[in-house]
């Protein structure tokens, strides 16, 4: 039953809600009930034993008479008015024209501009997710991937096992070409995404508005939370050079900063010759070395400067002979009292 937006009525505890899209529209649902009527997004309350998304397909299913595919939870809140969470669920409608179901709640239903609604702290949900990306990046590539509609960069969430699959498959195709040994195989790529899925880290993947995941990042705290490591950014093959990374190191620093944290950090691998700093003996005195780096073959190192990240370091033979790790760190926090 669409409850959440209840005037002076309960809330249910645990709610889903189903956010469903269409050309800069967003499907909402009219209830009606002890003389008071509201519009909100189409969902209600999580049964025992229900997930989110089984709830949102069975609330869609009883108000509109219509099949839907969760594609990934864009949002989850705390209830406004009650202890309470609200989980924005991003679907896609397999029924062509929904008509009004079971719920005796439900008088009607409508497609709204997503821009125009007015009242609604739930569409003010979706309109924050969704234009956090352009924000971010400014005016998209003519084009590329940043130029589609509805580019979102949205929480990656440990029990959304396909989407933490489609991760791990994302990390092994990005970092195939250039660090083979990173992560080989799928197993590996999984233990690496769970390892950022921690209570304390960051995990935050881009997609576009047909649910498909164009890149991702993680952070992890370290130094008492005062720097944090950015490991790892990734963006799929084809979607590169399209400010995809940029905008989520961006919203990575948002996120960190709003932490307290003062500097983030990371490693770039030199493991097939894109630097002067590979196939050489670094020692007796690597920072020479560092000091006179050039780029020789599009090594990412170029990408961080460009982000204000600077080289701090080098260590000389992580990846094996000849192969070193290069950091590079940003202040993103205030260093005053």
């Amino acid at each position: 039953m669409g409850d959440s937006e209840r005037p002076s009525m309960t809330r249910p505890r645990e709610r889903a809600s189903a956010v469903i899209l269409r050309d800069g529209q967003i499907l909402m649902v009219q209830i009606e009930g002890q003389g008071v009527s509201w519009w909100c997004l189409p969902g209600g309350t999580i049964e025992a034993g229900e997930t989110p998304e089984q709830a949102v397909v069975r609330e869609l299913r009883e108000e509109l008479n219509v099949e839907a595919v969760p594609r990934r939870r864009l949002y989850t809140v705390p209830l406004p008015d009650e202890a309470g969470t609200d989980y924005g669920i991003l679907v896609d409608l397999h029924t062509d024209t929904p008509t009004l179901g079971s719920d005796p709640m439900v008088a009607d239903w409508a497609w709204r501009s997503l821009h125009q609604v007015d009242g609604s702290w739930q569409v003010d949900q979706v309109r924050k997710v969704l234009g956090t990306v352009a924000a971010h990046t400014g005016e998209p590539p003519s084009g590329g991937p940043m130029g589609r509609a509805h580019i979102q960069i949205v929480d990656l969430f440990p029990d959304d096992e396909k989407m933490v699959n489609e991760v791990a498959t994302l990390l092994m195709d990005a970092f195939r070409e250039h660090s083979p040994d990173y992560v080989p195989d799928i197993a590996l790529a999984l233990e690496e995404v769970r390892e950022s899925l921690g209570p304390d880290c960051i995990s935050r993947v881009a997609v576009d508005e047909d649910g498909t995941i164009l890149g991702y990042v993680a952070g992890h705290p370290h130094y008492y939370g005062h720097a944090w490591e950015l490991h790892p950014l990734a963006v799929r093959p084809e979607y590169q050079r399209q400010g995809i990374g940029r905008a989520l190191v961006t919203d990575l620093e948002e996120r960190v900063r709003a932490r307290g944290v003062l500097t983030l950090w990371l490693g770039t691998d030199d493991e097939d010759d894109r630097t002067t700093l590979s196939r050489v003996d670094l020692y007796p005195d690597p920072l020479e070395h560092l000091a006179r780096i050039r780029n020789l073959r599009g090594h990412p190192y170029e990408f961080y400067q460009k982000m204000g990240f600077v080289i701090v370091g080098v260590i000389p033979d992580a990846n094996g002979w000849g192969k070193p790790d290069i950091f590079m760190a940003k202040r993103v926090g205030s260093g005053s009292e």
